[in-house]
């Protein structure tokens, strides 16, 4: 057997390749795979993100067999004051995951619309379920920069039909961004998937 098949919600199948690499990245695969098991069903997931999580586990791979890396605690700290970005809008999210998790997670939610955010909230949902806690980590915190990042046009601009509540918005006020306690409150949401630190 040289590869696990994913079954989606739909009944999509969608092969991952039976490498110590990839294989030692998903608690889950490793259980199904120790079991014998040949396929497996994952009821929260698409073949879209089943396939996102399959090129991830490969490019992970290749960087570095798992029981030589490193493991990187990711984090993000709980404060509205933290480095901003080099626009200076919300967080930084170079500065709290490796380039390659950012190159990829850009990659796989394209232009931020709402597909693309659809997709990356499944992925995270996805890599819950199968117990790659680094991916769900990672989306965590990319989710959390790229909603604190944003403007009120940009939030508005997620949904259909709001052209004209983007236009209403006030010229001399400039771009807002998301309140501090609407940010707060992302964080905090976000603690029950990563580790956040509070502020000092």
């Amino acid at each position: 057997m040289s590869s696990f098949t994913l079954i989606s919600a739909a009944g999509e199948r969608v092969a991952v390749p039976l490498e110590p690499g990839v294989v030692c990245q998903s608690l889950w695969l490793q259980a199904a795979v120790d079991a014998g098991e040949e396929e497996g069903i994952v009821p929260v997931s698409h073949s879209e993100a089943l396939k996102c999580l399959v090129e991830y586990m490969v490019l992970q791979a290749k960087q570095e067999a798992c029981e030589m890396k490193q493991e990187r605690l990711l984090t993000m700290p709980c404060t509205t004051s933290c480095p901003c970005s080099s626009e200076g809008l919300g967080y930084d999210m170079h500065a709290m995951l490796p380039p390659s998790d950012v190159a990829f997670l850009d990659a796989c939610c394209g232009q931020w619309d709402f597909h693309g955010q659809a997709l990356l909230l499944e992925l995270l949902v996805t890599a819950d379920y199968l117990a790659h806690n680094r991916l769900k980590e990672a989306c965590a915190i990319y989710i959390g920069c790229r909603l604190m990042s944003s403007t009120e046009s940009d939030i508005l601009g997620w949904f259909p039909g709001e052209a004209s509540a983007m236009s209403s918005l006030d010229e001399a006020s400039g771009e807002l961004l998301l309140s501090d306690a609407e940010r707060l409150r992302i964080l905090k949401e976000m603690k029950k998937i990563i580790v956040v630190g509070d502020s000092k």
